[in-house]
């Protein structure tokens, strides 16, 4: 496949135009006149891709310190499904192999009508060695995910240098973050609502608490919430990977309904508790941790969650002082006035622990009226 870059040709610009304006719907691209006109910043560069003379596609980047941001591909419409993608896509890694590879896509969320076909894109990347840049971006009124291929992640003030040096002042108008919270818990932040009359069954619903806070606030809100975890096994998973909060703005922590925390008394899940903390400063070092005491739990023999009360009471203790010895802001849950003995059958109506879906909206309310001031 032959590669030209665009030095103002008439027949590469009459392939690349008809293309650009067919592949990209007009709220995600400027006015066809605009896009050839930004080639005369030598920081920007478009490449035309032939088959012999047979045009393939297109791709136009901007180069800033080490990183090469790649943000308009397309394949025509005839040729698509070819791997000429890839192909594509290998040939700008191996001409800018020194540099850090960055690109967009629509934000992926089954809020969207086309859903699949945007799961469909972002495979694709993935599949060609794109990994989460942990950054989404709300561009002229759409949101975008961000990826990466590289040495290291593209944080947001380089990816507004990016659009200030290659698209000019005018652009940055239209450029915002999208904000992002990490929800990290046991099973009252994975979303169960619990069985009646039985334990040890996870009832996880779509409808959690960290769903609730992305409608209130509009932000990315991530659930690294794991049913029956401790202090000590959500460690684990930062451990392992499976949680990582770099790229946070907002960190909120509810831990200590399954136990592990007593006051005066080092315990396996205090300390991981601490290591926590450090865990969250070093991955997002400008993130805001708010810690959150478990939330009240039944006192009715007659509901499966009876039996903890004072365990939880002491886990809240445990995470007040926790906090004003580090701190730390901390939302006094357990004797929050929503959450009652009398209106247990409303919010935690299964077993007296976990809650409803107006119990998990309620919750967030709870936390978005807090955090509200630092959005």
């Amino acid at each position: 496949m032959k590669i030209i870059e665009f030095k103002n040709d008439k027949t590469i610009k009459k392939d690349v135009k008809k293309l650009f304006l067919s592949a990209f719907p007009s709220d995600e691209r400027p006015p066809a006149s605009y896009f050839f006109k930004s080639f005369d910043n030598p920081i920007n560069h478009l490449y035309a891709f032939y088959e012999e003379k047979v045009f393939v596609g297109f791709c136009s980047l901007i180069l800033y310190k080490d990183i090469c941001y790649l943000f308009f591909l397309a394949v025509t419409p005839e040729l698509r499904g070819q791997g000429y993608g890839s192909k594509i896509l290998s040939d700008i890694k191996n001409l800018y192999s020194d540099y850090v590879l960055l690109l967009c896509y629509e934000e992926v969320d089954k809020k969207y009508k086309d859903y699949e076909n945007r799961c469909k894109r972002a495979e694709f990347y993935k599949k060609n060695g794109y990994l989460d840049n942990n950054l989404k971006t709300n561009e002229f009124g759409v949101v975008f995910q961000t990826a990466y291929i590289g040495k290291h992640q593209v944080p947001f003030e380089d990816y507004q240098n990016i659009f200030r040096e290659g698209f000019g002042e005018f652009a940055m108008e239209h450029l915002k973050k999208v904000k992002t919270i990490c929800c990290i818990g046991d099973s009252l932040t994975e979303g169960d609502y619990g069985i009646y009359s039985k334990t040890g069954i996870a009832n996880v619903q779509p409808k959690n608490y960290p769903y609730f806070l992305s409608e209130l606030t509009g932000f990315t809100v991530k659930n690294f919430g794991y049913c029956g975890y401790r202090a000590s096994m959500i460690m684990d998973k930062f451990n392992e990977g499976a949680i990582n909060v770099t790229g946070a703005d907002l960190i909120i922590i509810i831990l200590g309904t399954n136990g592990g925390f007593v006051l005066d008394e080092e315990t396996e899940d205090t300390k991981a508790f601490k290591a926590m903390m450090d865990k969250c400063h070093e991955q997002a070092p400008n993130a805001r941790i708010i810690l959150g005491t478990p939330p009240h739990i039944t006192r009715n023999p007659n509901l499966v969650g009876y039996g903890h009360y004072d365990r939880v009471k002491i886990a809240g203790d445990y995470v007040k002082k926790f906090g004003e010895e580090n701190g730390l802001e901390v939302i006094d849950l357990f004797f929050d006035n929503h959450f009652r003995d009398d209106n247990e059958d409303v919010m935690q109506p299964n077993d007296g622990c976990h809650f409803s879906e107006i119990g998990y909206q309620t919750l967030a309310e709870i936390i978005y009226d807090y955090i509200k001031k630092y959005l």
